[in-house]
């Protein structure tokens, strides 16, 4: 059951507004804990949902209690009015207690910092701050104060709040929503960092469709792409677009505003920080666990505030949860293609990377973490695996999760090129089926396609790259296993075979819409050869025709009903330019759904119809204008599955 308040449960005291209606004063009425409450911006339930479920998702992605809980408000009807973030020092009293004294902080540029440790006795004496709270340039006093040994700073606190962002797509990392408390421990004290208000999140890959600044509109995509370089002179950014960040001056912005980036030696200060030695053990740790993240942690972390019961809800859980998996498999290629961070697996302790990562997740999850961890140790001990001057693309084939479409747009730059062994990412794929052939393996019977050399090279010459000599040599010898017209079994065609109603036929392509070892394309791709399979032999009759109403209701929808969420994956938009996102949104018409459409009604010509009523005038006359918003895609242009 998802936990949410009711409105009428909500003290609301005086509304501020910052782009929406926040009551930053709102209090439980059953036990007067304080709450930032925001009704739903711009009157969207939608946006709150999301919301929520992202502030659940980063809580996988940083140290426990660095970002505070959120949940739903709903109004006398069930609807979603708005959401209410639990004030941060219950966070600090969950992650410390109230047994240490907590400081007060003040700063002047004539006066420098005065700190004065205190007892409190309850968590709402517990002083929190914000850096646009202070001077413009004060991180840049706080690091050199830090320096001087005036106080600590918690370095893995503020790694794992920049990298957590970093790996989420976080576009609003500015001054006021980036906090600090200060504690004192072992008599000193320690100024610990956390980040609230998580709606830009997932920027590029969700909210982009949504809800983006106007100035982001330019963008096409890969906007926050993943380099190598930003991951080693982290928090540095070059190459990722995020808008508001520490180390990133952005000029289309109220320079007067005290959120802002704006002070030369404050960046500096940031950059400085990233070099040091403590600030990149800390985050090729926390990278380091970022990639070992599960899809079911995942799916289990969004179902705390999105139902998975009901099936719009559990649509948004997979939509997200697909999105986080790309965008892992993105990092785990280009860390792997480090050699810095391929010195700091082999190098780490495991045995307490391993403790600390299983004590805070289900012990369901930590076979698969165990078996992950010891895979990525191997790969990077020496003649492990990894060759130098790997390329991130050579990286995501070795680690045996190469995602095509997905892996291929964010890594095409390396298609050709090569390593220091002089392989290419080709090269390497033809390699691997070289050893599978060698030991017998049978290639045909992988269920993973992330993982089949086959369908790997097929793939890569499918779009384009040169053609080598060791592909050439392997072809003429293996001339049996038709590489360029290997195509990959998947289970979901015999699941459809079996499949014997419009309801059963659903239920597989929401199963398919929930595997993520597929990118979104290859799902679309193979549910329309679900549909052709599904139709497959089957007897043209009444009964036909009636299912297939049936399935074509449920995939467009009609003026009285929406298409139905499980096939929502198929209606997902892939556009790139940031613009076209906001103008058309995530849903609409794709090539897939006029495809099936086609497919369909092709169908249904081929069936009998009998005399007097037709068996589809029930259905013709409430899905009439059932195409009206059916505008395709530009056609897939990808190998078959």
């Amino acid at each position: 059951m998802v936990d949410s308040y009711r409105d009428a449960d909500i003290v609301r005291g005086m509304p501020s507004h910052s782009g929406h209606v926040v009551f930053k004063e709102a209090k439980l009425a059953a036990s007067g804990k304080r709450i930032i409450y925001k009704l739903n911006k711009r009157s969207h339930p939608y946006l709150s949902l999301y919301e929520v479920a992202l502030t659940n998702l980063l809580s996988l992605f940083v140290a426990r209690d660095l970002t505070p809980r959120q949940t739903l408000v709903k109004g006398e009807d069930g609807e979603i009015v708005g959401l209410a973030t639990e004030h941060f020092c219950y966070c600090v009293e969950r992650r410390e207690t109230l047994a240490p004294n907590f400081c007060s902080l003040s700063f002047s540029v004539e006066n420098g910092f005065e700190i004065k440790p205190e007892k409190r006795e309850k968590a709402e004496d517990i002083p929190i701050y914000f850096l646009n709270e202070f001077p413009r340039g004060f991180f840049a006093h706080l690091y050199e104060a830090s320096q001087k040994g005036k106080f600590d700073l918690d370095i893995d606190s503020l790694a794992s709040v920049l990298c957590g962002s970093y790996t989420l797509e976080e576009d609003d990392l500015h001054k006021g929503n980036l906090g600090f408390y200060v504690v004192e421990k072992e008599g000193r004290p320690k100024i610990v960092f956390f980040k609230i208000d998580n709606d830009l999140l997932m920027s590029e890959s969700v909210m982009s469709y949504y809800d983006s600044r106007i100035v982001n509109w330019r963008h096409g995509g890969n906007a926050f792409r993943i380099t190598p370089r930003d991951l080693l002179e982290f928090p540095k950014l070059q190459d990722s677009k995020n808008h508001y960040w520490p180390t990133s001056r952005r000029y289309l912005v109220n320079h007067s505003d005290p959120k802002v980036y704006s002070n030369s030696a404050e960046i500096e200060s940031f950059i400085k920080l990233g070099k040091s030695k403590e600030f990149q053990q800390a985050k090729w740790r926390w990278w380091y666990k970022h990639i070992l993240t599960q899809s079911t942690m995942i799916q289990e972390c969004l179902a705390r505030s999105l139902n998975a019961e009901d099936p719009y809800e559990r649509a948004q859980i997979a939509l997200i949860t697909q999105a986080s998996v790309a965008r892992l498999s993105y990092l785990k290629a280009t860390l792997f293609s480090l050699p810095e961070f391929r010195h700091y697996v082999s190098s780490v302790d495991h045995k307490s990377l391993i403790k600390e990562i299983t004590g805070v997740v289900a012990p369901k999850h930590k076979s698969a973490i165990n078996e992950q961890l010891l895979f990525f140790q191997g790969l990077c001990q020496p003649n492990g695996g990894f060759e130098e001057g790997d390329t991130p693309l050579h990286a995501a084939i070795r680690l045996g999760d190469y995602r095509y479409h997905e892996t291929w747009e964010h890594f095409k730059e390396y298609a050709n090129q090569t390593n220091d062994k002089n392989e290419t990412p080709l090269d390497l794929a033809v390699k691997l089926a070289q050893v599978k052939v060698e030991r017998g393996s049978e290639l045909v019977k992988t269920e993973d396609p992330r993982r089949d050399p086959l369908f790997i090279m097929n793939h890569l010459l499918g779009e384009g790259v040169n053609k080598t000599d060791a592909y050439r040599t392997f072809r003429n010898e293996h001339k049996d296993l038709k590489i360029t017209s290997y195509r990959f079994g998947t289970v979901y065609l015999n699941k459809t075979k079996a499949a014997k109603t419009a309801e059963d036929l659903i239920e597989v392509l929401r199963d398919l819409g929930e595997d993520f070892r597929f990118s979104l394309k290859m799902k679309k791709e193979i549910s329309v050869y679900c549909v052709k399979y599904f139709l497959k032999d089957k007897e043209k009759n009444a009964s036909l025709g009636y299912t297939l109403e049936q399935f074509k209701l449920a995939l467009n929808g009609n003026h009285s009903k929406e298409p139905r969420p499980e096939l929502q994956f198929i209606r997902q938009l892939r556009s790139t330019l940031w613009i076209i996102r906001v103008i058309r949104g995530l849903l609409g018409g794709t090539s897939t759904q006029v495809e099936l459409n086609d497919v369909i009604d092709l169908t249904k010509k081929k069936i009998p119809q009998p005399p007097g009523s037709s068996y589809f005038s029930f259905f013709a006359r409430q899905g009439s204008n059932h195409r009206k918003d059916v505008t395709a895609e530009q056609p897939d242009n990808s190998p078959q599955v």
